[in-house]
């Protein structure tokens, strides 16, 4: 009769391991996913939280770089440049701040299409994507959420008036 009770406790201790083990691993995958989610949200949401305070906090900032973008290109065929090739270290130290590339748009037709008139675009490339800094000094203000947010996969918040934060997978220039 030992011989026998040992076999159903074997028995009964395997079935009960198993789905031990069953549940262990089923709790490993959910942690393991939700470690994978949380590395690929928490950096985005991060940048997207501190970008926007930067940029609620310094519209002075915002504005000279725009007016030192509007005035580098306005007459000229220049319509972007890269903020690194900017020759004054101040002036190139606020922009870098802003983005790594600069876009200004007059009303251009050989713009994308993607891209509104009268706009001055910041852009700065990511690991996860672009970031667009987009400030709007068309003569009438306007809201260009509705223009800017066709795309499902793009993040796109209005900062202040004028000022527009897009985070998505390609820049709106390309």
């Amino acid at each position: 009769m030992s011989g026998s009770t040992q076999v159903f406790d074997l028995s009964l201790y395997l079935h009960f391991s198993i789905h031990k083990m069953k549940q262990l691993g089923l709790i490993s995958i959910v942690i393991l996913v939700s470690i994978i989610c949380l590395n690929s949200c928490m950096p985005k949401i991060g940048v997207d939280l501190i970008a926007t305070k930067v940029l609620k906090n310094n519209p002075k900032a915002l504005k000279e770089a725009v007016a030192f973008s509007i005035g580098q290109t306005y007459e000229s065929s220049l319509r972007q440049f890269a903020a690194a090739d900017i020759v004054d270290e101040k002036m190139r130290s606020k922009v870098q701040s802003i983005g790594q590339n600069v876009y200004v748009n007059y009303q251009n037709v050989d713009a994308p299409q993607s891209i509104p008139d009268s706009v001055v675009i910041f852009t700065s490339h990511l690991y996860f994507g672009s970031i667009d800094v987009i400030y709007d000094f068309a003569t009438n203000e306007r809201s260009l959420l509705q223009t800017l947010s066709k795309e499902n996969s793009s993040y796109l918040q209005k900062i202040r008036e004028r000022t527009y934060y897009r985070r998505a997978p390609v820049s709106l220039l390309y």
